[in-house]
């Protein structure tokens, strides 16, 4: 929302209503899912090693492109959000982490890859930026700490999650299609 909130919402969202449900969910989901494909390439290491012929340290790039490009664009994007909307910002997050994700999966070069995993990290950086605020203008009082906690818990079980995913998947494929899983799981 981001006019003033309507009277019958003055309070917020609460525990024992349909919408907290909802948005609790929407945002547990959202958060997962976002740090699901953002630390994919960290199991893979050796595999990138190996394939584009760079160092073990310039392969850790992939992670550093996706976590600082997330961190360099956290505080722009939360004002972005607050401008034209959190839910179209969280919205569209999601959907380029998974776009850029997949696209990882088919990078020919290591210069694409990172630029891959960067926009990855772009676009993830929308998510937690806009839900942090949703959930203190939306939720009541006394049901935003539960909300947040759930929220942050599920960013860690996504980034778990996805590194799990991804060397399982290589376990028994070639990594690329570890990273194809986890954009189409995006």
């Amino acid at each position: 929302m981001t006019g003033p909130r309507s009277s019958q919402h003055d309070a917020g969202l609460r525990i024992d209503s349909p919408g907290y449900t909802r948005a609790i969910v929407a945002l547990v989901i959202a958060g997962f899912t976002c740090f699901l494909v953002l630390y994919g390439t960290q199991p893979i290491l050796p595999q990138i090693t190996a394939q584009f012929g760079v160092t073990p340290a310039t392969a850790s790039l992939t992670v550093a492109a996706g976590t600082g490009a997330m961190a360099l664009l956290l505080v722009p994007l939360s004002l972005f959000a607050d401008r034209y909307g959190r839910e179209r910002l969280m919205r569209w997050g999601l959907a380029g982490a998974a776009a850029f994700a997949a696209a990882s999966a088919v990078a020919p070069d290591f210069l694409t890859l990172l630029a891959c995993r960067a926009g990855v990290g772009a676009c993830v950086a929308g998510v937690p930026a806009a839900a942090l605020a949703y959930l203190g203008d939306e939720i009541a009082p006394e049901g935003r700490s539960r909300a947040m906690g759930l929220y942050i818990a599920a960013t860690g079980l996504g980034g778990m999650t996805g590194r799990l995913i991804v060397s399982a998947v290589t376990g028994w494929l070639d990594w690329r299609y570890g990273l194809a899983t986890l954009g189409a799981a995006g």
